[in-house]
């Protein structure tokens, strides 16, 4: 008996997979090129040659730049929600997992996805097409703002408010600005204590917001 041949035969991949393989290495070559060179070093040909592909291949699968940087705006995206989710699912809701905001906002500024969207996001600026069809991101990033003050209202059992709604967006404001800060000076132990003050402050917040409009005041009220 030839024992190799019982072995299994390796299962080939179908058209799709190799298909969604080469698009995930030219969308993680483009986040490497925009976190090293920016978006007006980033080309069409530049990527193919990080992600060791053709340029054909990748306009095959991104016929413009602007495709390519809509895909990787969106990828990005979703590695941060992931992010944050790997994070927070260790903890309980509620004070236990809030209090891990700042370890989830570092490790998503860190990340090189996070200064490959804010290259896309300043490009906007003077690229028409790109700032028209980034519409659907501005939207989706808008979303996971809700989501989180959904969940910050149903974890601490507040009433949906103003106040909430620009605590949060002040968050997402600060956070842009310090990855920006980082961009121009890599002092990361300064840049961590202006998230860690930053903390400190939403903390402050946190507690007037669950005093003013939390389940404790409603009931002193009826």
């Amino acid at each position: 008996m030839n024992i190799a041949k019982t072995g299994a035969r390796p299962k080939r991949r179908t058209n799709a997979e190799r298909s969604a393989e080469t698009k995930d290495k030219i969308i993680k070559a483009a986040v490497r090129c925009l976190y090293n060179v920016g978006y007006d070093g980033t080309s069409i040909s530049g990527v193919a040659a990080e992600a060791g592909v053709s340029k054909g291949a990748t306009q095959h699968h991104f016929p413009s730049k602007v495709d390519l940087m809509l895909a990787v705006a969106d990828y990005s995206l979703k590695m941060h929600v992931q992010i944050r989710q790997d994070i927070f699912v260790q903890y309980q809701p509620g004070p236990e997992r809030i209090a891990h905001t700042a370890d989830a906002s570092w490790e998503i500024i860190n990340h090189p996805t996070y200064t490959a969207l804010i290259e896309i996001m300043m490009a906007t600026r003077n690229s028409p097409e790109l700032k028209k069809r980034c519409r659907p991101l501005i939207d989706l990033i808008a979303a996971e703002r809700r989501r989180g003050e959904e969940a910050f209202c149903r974890d601490f059992e507040v009433e949906p408010n103003t106040l909430l709604s620009t605590l949060i967006r002040t968050h997402v404001t600060a956070m842009r600005g310090i990855a920006v800060g980082l961009m121009f000076n890599p002092d990361r132990d300064g840049f961590r204590e202006e998230l860690e003050m930053m903390q400190r402050y939403e903390r402050m917040m946190r507690d007037f917001i669950i005093k003013e409009y939390g389940k404790e005041r409603r009931t002193k009220n009826k």
